[in-house]
């Protein structure tokens, strides 16, 4: 069965159409292809709105919306298009070019086209994907930042990452990249860490109440000859500017040596 309007299709094995509200329900291998997103699913109730995108939607049963350079995943996907907010349950991803999120449930805000915050409840987790050389004439390799926490909140400007605040039992492990060069990597808790980005690259990461950590230098790039460990109650990472901050009760050891 098919149904078209406008820009907009709908097909799928069976679909009830009522004209006076303008909704449909679709059952059995559905795929929805309008001029912004593709959307697979088992099941899916659609009807039109005044929002940007002109409809809002109920889709369940294995989920698969592309959506730009997003793919998005969920046993089942609820999207508001008046409040332009999408709601993903059971098993929810986002997949876009250099990030990858996972969590129980996911809440995309957009504005227009354009994703402008996620926040991700039940075991948050997010990679950030990045290539660097482990000498000066190796090639580029792919590492991953890592981050998870109990809430996890995710800022977009002009659809490149901005912020991300983990919070609840944060942690974070990031790798430390100069002209393309490892450095080393660090692994950091805390109660509530910040990540700054500028052009999706980490340029600052804050930790707030109980921060901790180890930075592993990168054997073949660091003078450094064994890791180094460190606590404080706030710890300020200024990446770009190769300078660290450790406020109240800090403690620095490497090897032997403690601070």
């Amino acid at each position: 069965v098919l149904l078209t309007n406008l820009e907009k299709s709908i097909s799928s094995d069976s679909l009830y159409y009522w004209s006076n509200k303008d909704s449909a329900n679709a059952i059995g291998h559905v795929l929805l292809n309008d001029s912004l997103r593709t959307l697979n699913a088992g099941k899916l109730k659609y009807w039109i709105t005044n929002g940007y995108n002109g409809y809002s939607f109920h889709a369940s049963e294995n989920v698969i919306i592309n959506d730009g350079p997003n793919e998005i995943k969920g046993s089942e996907i609820k999207y508001h298009d008046i409040i332009q907010e999408m709601l993903i349950t059971g098993d929810a991803s986002i997949i876009r070019e250099n990030q990858k999120l996972f969590g129980d449930e996911i809440n995309i805000n957009y504005t227009d086209s354009l994703i402008n915050q996620i926040n991700i409840n039940g075991d948050p987790i997010a990679y950030n994907s990045i290539y660097a050389r482990v000498t000066p004439e190796s090639k580029l390799i792919y590492f991953e930042d890592v981050m998870n926490s109990n809430s996890m909140i995710i800022s977009y400007s002009n659809n490149l990452l901005q912020n991300v605040k983990l919070v609840g039992m944060a942690n974070s492990i990031y790798h430390v990249v100069e002209d393309s060069l490892l450095k080393g990597y660090n692994d950091v808790t805390g109660d509530t860490i910040k990540l700054s980005f500028v052009h999706e690259d980490l340029e600052r990461m804050e930790v707030f109440g109980g921060g901790r950590g180890t930075f592993y230098p990168e054997k073949n790039n660091s003078n450094l000859d064994g890791i180094i460990n460190y606590e404080a109650n706030s710890i300020d990472y200024k990446i770009i500017d190769d300078e660290n901050y450790f406020y109240e009760g800090a403690i620095i050891k490497h090897i032997d040596t403690e601070l």
